[in-house]
C-alpha cells in the first residue's frame, strides 16, 4: 500500500488532492479531499463476499461521486466556486466536551433540521481496507433533549457526545429493538443515560433521548468535563423485548467518551472501532442558540474473527489503559493494521466544522476523507427525539413498594408524583391504587 499524508481542508472549505513525494522513499502520499487521478471511474460499488447489498445495512448501496465543489480549487474554473454564504454566524465550538470560542465566518445558520444530512445517521462501507462505518448529524433532535434541562455547556456537550454515540452504535440493531449507553461515575457528573428506540417499521424515524445526572454544588463548569466523571463503567444494553437484556461493562478510559467506547469494542467485542465527534452551540444573529453535533464510526471488519489470546509478537494483554485491549491491537491480530492505521490518519484530518455542519453533507465528507476507500454509502436512516414513558410504566415500577413505602412519597395533597427526567412529563397516582398491596 501507499503511505499515508495528512492534509487540511483547502481554503473555501473545499478539500484537496495533493501528490507529494515521501521523503526519501520515492513514493507518492495520497492526501484527504478532492477527486482521485482517474475522476469518478475510481468510486466503483464491488460486492467484497458478503452480498451485495454491503455489511447488512439491507437496502442497495449507492457509490459516491464527486461533484465540482469536490474538486481541488485549482482544477476547477472560478464560476464553479461555491458562493461564500452571506449569513455569518458565530459557533460556540465542543470539541471533546472542551469548550473554546471561535468565530466560524463560513458557517450560516441553519434552522433546525434544514441541513442536508441533519437528524440522520448514514451508514458506509469503504471497500479497499473492508471498513465499514456510520456518519450521523444531530440537530432538532438533540435540541429537544437539552432544552428540558438548562445544564451547565460542558455538560450539554458531554451529553450531546453520548447521544452520537447511541445514533452510531444503535443504527445496527433490528427493528423495534432498544440500546442504551449508560456511563456512571463517583465524581460530579453522576450519570449519563441515553436510550436508540429503533424503528417500529422500514421507513420509520429511530427515536431517542438523553439525560444527564450532576451535583450542582460540586461540579465545576470551568474545568475539564469527563474527568468529573470519576472512576466508573462505561455499559451498553441491548434489549429484544424478550428475555433478558444484553449487557456488556467495561471502565472508563481514555480521557473521553469516544475512547471509553472504543475499549468497549476493542474489549468485549473484539472489533477494532474509531470515533470522531464535535458538538456546537451555534448562535444566531439576533441571540437565538441551537445545538448541534455530528461524527463519524469507523469498524474494521476481518474476514474471521481473529484469536484473542495473545498478540502477533507474544505479548498479553492489550496496549490500552490499565492492558485493556485498544482498536489498534484488534486489528493487527487480525492482519490488517497497517489498512487500519491509514484510514485512521485520514479520519485525525477531519474538522469540528465538516463534522456538524451544515456546509458540508456527510456524504460529501466521506468522500473528501476516504476517496480513495472506495466510498459506498446506504439509505440514512431518520432520527427524532421520542420517550416511551407511561402511566402504566411508572405503576409497573412502584408495584414493588409497600404502602408504608408509599406513604413516604405521598404529597400534602394526597398524591404520589412522578417526573420523567427524558421528556418532562408529570404524572399523578392515587397512593391506594400503587404498591403490591394496593387496593383491586
Amino acid at each position: 500500500g501507499r503511505a499515508c499524508g495528512r492534509a487540511k481542508s483547502a481554503p473555501g472549505g473545499a478539500g484537496r488532492l495533493a501528490w507529494a513525494p515521501l521523503a526519501g522513499r520515492g513514493l507518492a502520499t495520497p492526501r484527504r479531499g478532492g477527486v482521485a487521478p482517474g475522476g469518478a471511474d475510481r468510486y466503483v460499488s464491488r460486492p467484497r463476499g458478503r452480498g451485495a447489498t454491503g455489511f447488512g445495512f439491507g437496502a442497495e448501496a449507492r457509490r459516491l461521486r464527486p461533484s465540482p465543489s469536490d474538486r481541488p480549487p485549482a482544477a476547477r474554473p472560478p464560476a464553479d466556486r461555491p458562493p461564500i454564504p452571506k449569513t455569518r454566524t458565530p459557533f460556540r465550538m465542543l470539541s471533546g466536551a472542551a469548550a473554546m470560542s471561535l468565530d466560524n465566518a463560513a458557517a450560516p445558520f441553519a434552522a433546525p433540521g434544514q441541513a442536508p444530512g441533519d437528524d440522520e445517521v448514514l451508514p458506509f462501507a469503504l471497500d479497499r481496507p473492508d471498513i465499514r462505518g456510520r456518519a450521523a448529524r444531530l440537530d432538532a433532535s438533540l435540541g429537544r433533549m437539552l432544552e428540558l434541562h438548562r445544564y451547565p455547556r460542558s455538560i450539554a456537550g458531554l451529553l450531546s457526545e453520548a447521544a452520537l454515540l447511541t445514533a452510531l452504535i444503535g443504527q445496527t440493531v433490528k427493528l423495534r429493538w432498544r440500546l442504551s449507553i449508560q456511563v456512571r461515575g463517583d465524581g460530579p457528573v453522576r450519570l449519563i443515560a441515553t436510550d436508540w428506540f429503533a424503528p417500529e417499521a422500514e421507513g420509520a424515524p429511530a427515536r431517542m433521548r438523553a439525560y444527564a445526572g450532576y451535583d450542582p454544588e460540586r461540579f465545576d463548569p470551568e474545568a475539564p468535563v469527563f474527568p468529573q466523571l470519576g472512576k466508573g463503567y462505561f455499559a451498553m444494553i441491548v434489549n429484544n423485548g424478550e428475555g433478558q437484556p444484553y449487557q456488556g461493562l467495561t471502565p472508563l478510559a481514555g480521557g473521553s467518551l469516544a475512547a471509553s467506547a472504543e475499549a468497549y469494542f476493542a474489549q468485549s467485542e473484539q472489533i477494532a472501532t474509531r470515533f470522531s465527534l464535535a458538538a456546537a452551540e451555534q448562535i444566531g444573529a439576533e441571540g437565538g442558540s441551537a445545538w448541534r453535533a455530528g461524527g463519524l464510526m469507523l469498524q474494521h471488519m476481518p474476514p474471521a474473527s481473529p484469536l484473542m489470546a495473545g498478540a502477533p509478537d507474544g505479548r498479553t494483554g492489550g496496549s490500552g489503559e490499565d492492558g485493556l485491549l485498544a482498536a489498534r491491537d484488534v486489528a493487527e491480530m487480525a492482519g490488517s493494521g497497517e489498512a487500519w492505521n491509514r484510514v485512521n490518519m485520514l479520519l485525525d484530518t477531519v474538522e469540528t466544522h465538516e463534522l456538524v455542519g451544515p456546509l458540508v453533507a456527510p456524504d460529501r465528507l466521506l468522500l473528501r476523507l476516504f476517496h480513495e476507500e472506495t466510498p459506498r454509502v446506504w439509505p440514512p436512516q431518520k432520527v427524532d427525539f421520542g420517550c416511551t414513558c407511561s402511566p402504566d410504566k411508572v405503576r409497573r415500577a412502584l408495584h414493588q413498594y409497600s404502602a408504608k413505602d408509599l406513604g413516604h412519597m405521598t404529597t400534602e395533597d394526597g398524591k404520589v408524583t412522578a417526573d420523567c427526567q427524558f421528556c418532562g412529563s408529570h404524572f399523578e397516582f392515587d397512593p391506594d391504587k400503587l404498591g403490591f398491596e394496593a387496593e383491586e
